[in-house]
């Protein structure tokens, strides 16, 4: 089966590894900076290409956050075969792990509801005998009735066998073991037996202790780093912060990425150890991680989906079951650095301002036309979560007599006290 991809955001390249590139017809994106060029070899065009050769192909809304004007847009011109995607760069697991982990079981799967997700995990099951598609009998978030007996007429399912619901808002009165194809991480105990060991070792590995958490911003001075390498403060960095080590002696202890646009635009411009002691990066990008020289140890994790659409964001002191998002890579640290066991976090470089490129800089090297970001865009579409995963953080840490204060000289973030650099170093 063929299909095409509706959104060529981050979600997508967890949609085409899931689905394979040689299943992809096309990718459909609405910005007109991005159609006209190519993804992974595969084509980006625009709804208006659609529109001229769809043949009622299935399309995939690979957009998480703001999938209903994509559906309301497909609606509108008359399309009505398409599928939402689950969140696919977080802690979904590979389709690889899944398949090897119900092969290990030896029991009888019947995959209810037959959706594309549901036909892949079937397609490669298919050989050991093992997997079954049953179409779904639910209307909206009715309670499904009846399914247990025509089952077992049709010779198709009995008490042992393994059920996963892959429709949305399903209920299933059954007995059996029931779980959700798009909530793995949480339904079963696979998630139990394969949390992150290797994260282990950092538990509370610095109870007590202070820390450094480095932004970008063009506030950022190689002064202030050069006082923090003469203390006997731990420091993290993350993105493009090696563009600074050409004027200071001062490195990060850790470095962090977590945008997979941002790995691809910096693979060939790391030229020094980015760490003293390691990386942390998003498991799903691990291989694309393993090809850059330079970021030492590398320590994957999961990450956790952040429903946009609730008030208070979620925040995680265990980061081997996973990391919550938080539209920037500040939030991520701050979770490994409370992780670790540091009760007094301090914010440099995080200014928080949204500078259009022409108007002034927004980081501390020079805008070269290196940002895969657009500040403006960002300002206009993720402030308002940004704001929401720093006041998480910050609401955490009351409740956990863990301080975070901002160091920044200047900036625009005023969830946290503000305290002097000056007075710290």
């Amino acid at each position: 089966m063929k299909y095409y991809i509706f959104g060529a955001g981050s979600n997508v390249f967890g949609v085409l590894k899931f689905f394979g590139l040689e299943n992809i017809i096309a990718i459909i994106d609405n910005d007109k900076d991005k159609t006209g060029r190519q993804l992974k070899g595969l084509d980006i065009i625009s709804f208006n290409d659609l529109l001229k050769k769809y043949n009622n192909e299935m399309i995939i809304i690979s957009v998480i956050n703001y999938y209903k004007g994509i559906k309301n847009q497909l609606e509108e011109k008359g399309i009505t075969n398409y599928y939402c995607s689950p969140k696919m760069i977080e802690s979904y697991y590979k389709i690889s792990e899944i398949c090897n982990w119900l092969k290990s079981i030896n029991r009888k799967i019947i995959f209810y509801d037959i959706n594309p997700w549901s036909i892949r995990y079937c397609q490669l099951l298919k050989q050991n005998n093992m997997a079954y598609l049953v179409k779904g009998f639910y209307v909206g978030d009715s309670k499904v009735k009846g399914i247990k007996q025509e089952l077992v007429e049709k010779n198709k399912i009995d008490s042992t066998d393994i059920i996963i619901k892959t429709g949305k808002n399903q209920q299933i009165d059954l007995k059996n073991e029931v779980y959700d194809l798009f909530n793995f991480h949480e339904t079963h105990s696979f998630v139990k037996q394969n949390e992150n060991l290797e994260l282990y070792k950092f538990k509370n590995l610095y109870d007590g202790q202070k820390c450094f958490i480095i932004g970008n911003g063009p506030s950022l001075l190689h002064e202030d780093l050069e006082k923090i390498e003469k203390s006997s403060f731990i420091s993290f960095g993350c993105n493009r912060i090696y563009k600074i080590y050409k004027t200071t002696k001062w490195r990060a202890d850790y470095y962090c990425v977590v945008d997979l646009r941002l790995i691809d635009a910096i693979k060939d411009d790391i030229q020094t150890p980015v760490a003293k002691k390691g990386t942390f990066a998003k498991e799903f990008y691990y291989d694309a991680l393993e090809s850059i020289n330079h970021l030492g140890d590398l320590y994957r994790f999961k990450e956790l989906w952040q429903d946009v659409n609730n008030e208070e964001f979620k925040f995680t002191d265990d980061i081997r079951k996973g990391i919550y998002q938080g539209f920037t890579v500040t939030y991520v640290m701050l979770q490994i650095a409370v992780y670790m066991g540091f009760k007094e976090i301090y914010l440099l470089g995080v200014d928080f301002t949204f500078v259009a490129k022409q108007d002034g800089k927004q980081h501390f090297y020079d805008n070269d036309n290196v940002d895969v970001f657009d500040p403006i865009v960002v300002k206009n579409l993720y402030k308002n979560d940004l704001l929401k995963a720093y006041r998480a953080a910050k609401r955490y840490a009351d409740n956990s007599e863990i301080k975070i204060f901002n160091a920044t000289r200047g900036g625009e973030l005023e969830v946290f006290e503000r305290v002097s650099f000056d007075s710290i170093c």
